[in-house]
């Protein structure tokens, strides 16, 4: 009984030692790649409000750099234009028009108009490092995003 407790005290031993760093290490790398997809997606947000337009290059270079933190995301695009109707009794509504993703890279450049809305959503699609571990660890698959980010505003100016 006594090298069976040598086996599971060299176990933890290991686990302490080893997997524990690299989880926390792995922890810190989510949280620098979270900061550089938060950054980039409002430096490409903000860019796009600025200038009332998103050219498909644009929408690339976003790409690019968010592919340099080494993960995979899903990147949705959703832009509201904004349209006020007058009524029989004079009075204005507004609405919005939606468009996704796939409407604003049909063309190589989409127009938008002040007062819209335009909004960027990216997630992770492969897991991280410290995802594995964690599945490891506990043997159960948790697909929770680990790097998700939001962002968005009015748009700011308009192309005439």
């Amino acid at each position: 009984m006594d090298s069976f407790g040598k086996i599971i005290e060299i176990l933890v031993t290991g686990v302490l030692l080893f997997l524990l760093p690299i989880y926390y290490l792995s922890l810190q790398q989510d949280a620098v790649c979270q900061s550089q997809v938060r950054t980039t997606t409002s430096y490409f947000v903000d860019s796009v409000r600025n200038q009332g337009y998103m050219t498909r290059n644009m929408y690339e270079l976003f790409l690019r750099e968010l592919d340099s933190t080494g993960q995979v995301y899903h990147v949705e695009l959703t832009y509201y234009k904004k349209i006020e109707v007058q009524n029989e009794d004079g009075e204005y509504k507004t609405h919005y028009e939606l468009s996704n993703t796939e409407d604003l890279l049909s063309k190589e450049r989409s127009e938008f108009q002040k007062g819209g809305f335009f909004k960027a959503e990216v997630c992770n699609r492969s897991k991280p490092l410290s995802a594995k571990i964690t599945d490891f660890l506990l043997s159960v698959d948790i697909s929770e995003k680990r790097i998700y980010t939001v962002y968005g505003g009015a748009i700011r100016d308009e192309i005439k």
